[in-house]
């Protein structure tokens, strides 16, 4: 249930990829409601932007949001205009002055650009997919926006199984038959993690077909591009650690309500570091969730940071195993809710 819920909001998420490239004014829409606006807006001409600007304010100083008294030192700036200057000449001039320069600011956000027509939308889609397809572009959202998603969804996942031998008293009997500590640590967390992961790669797998198909019926060229490298690289190890961090949070605790603030602080310490003042460069390179929509290391770093949370992750199994290990010899220390 929760994975069905998850693959509706992954669609809904990802809806861009079934209008692109566009064909209509509705798939422009489309992609403006889903954020798109790079491959959207295209840039007035000069002489439309200081048109609408101009048509803009005289507008406020006759409905009165911009008082009569300073509609003087308006009527310069359109005599300015008039003689042929550009917005951003007469911007110069005035910046200075508290009265009119938010009023430019705002006609420069306004009108400065316009959506596009179909051709000139698909002229930037053409221009940014560069004969690769879409699939480079989706790949990078997909594995940064599925990396912040996923350590969220883990954890209802990983608490459900731990808790399971809690919910259906089944510790006394478990505890008691001939099975390594390890084995059941590893049997428990496998049985949750490569579910989880296969879901992903596949979902990501889903989507690129879908823009693939979508650009094969528009007769756009398209290469290749293999989505296990981003997979491996972004995804998994991301959510290989923030697994094992749930594991060995909720056998330290023993109690889901106690480990659920703890592994919730530290994903908002990752997720969002200078929301805590934590905006270093040293700390946003050494963050275990790598977000392609901001990072700027190299790939040798990358590696380095991913094999840096591989190890972490191994090590937090193994010590899961110890603390397991633990909980056999005494049943009222079991895991519970």
């Amino acid at each position: 249930m929760v994975l069905m819920a998850f693959t509706v909001f992954i669609l809904s998420q990802f809806k861009e990829i079934a209008h692109i490239p566009v064909e209509d004014e509705k798939d422009i829409q489309v992609l403006k409601q889903a954020g798109e606006r790079n491959y959207i807006m295209v840039d007035n001409s000069e002489a439309d932007f200081i048109s609408n600007s101009v048509a803009f304010l005289k507008k406020q100083i006759g409905d009165g949001t911009i008082p009569k008294d300073q509609a003087d030192d308006f009527n310069i700036l359109f005599s300015m205009f008039d003689k042929g200057a550009s917005f951003d000449a007469v911007y110069q001039k005035v910046q200075d002055d508290e009265a009119i320069r938010p009023w430019l600011l705002a006609c420069r956000a306004q009108f400065r650009q316009r959506v596009g027509t179909v051709e000139e939308v698909n002229h930037i889609l053409a221009s940014v997919m560069n004969k690769n397809g879409y699939s480079p572009i989706l790949f990078e959202k997909y594995v940064t926006y599925m990396q912040i998603c996923g350590v969220f969804l883990i954890f209802p996942l990983f608490l459900f199984l731990l808790t399971r031998d809690y919910r259906l008293n089944m510790y006394e009997m478990i505890y008691v038959q001939p099975i390594s500590p390890k084995k059941y640590v590893l049997v428990r967390y496998l049985g949750v993690f490569l579910p989880l992961i296969v879901y992903l790669y596949l979902s990501g797998l889903v989507l690129n077909a879908i823009s693939t198909v979508r650009l094969l019926l528009m007769g756009y060229a398209y290469h290749y591009t293999s989505f296990l490298p981003y997979f491996l690289v972004y995804l998994l190890p991301t959510l290989f650690f923030f697994s094992t961090v749930i594991m060995l949070l909720i056998l330290l605790t023993k109690k889901a309500a106690a480990a659920f603030p703890l592994y919730m602080l530290f994903v908002l310490l990752n997720v969002t570091p200078r929301v805590f003042g934590l905006g270093q460069d040293w700390i946003h390179t050494l963050n275990p969730i790598i977000r392609l929509d901001t990072w700027t290391g190299s790939m040798e770093t990358v590696f380095l940071n991913r094999s840096l949370y591989i190890v972490s992750g191994f090590i937090f199994i193994a010590v899961s195993c110890k603390i397991y290990q633990q909980l056999r010899h005494n049943f009222g220390k079991g895991i519970s809710i």
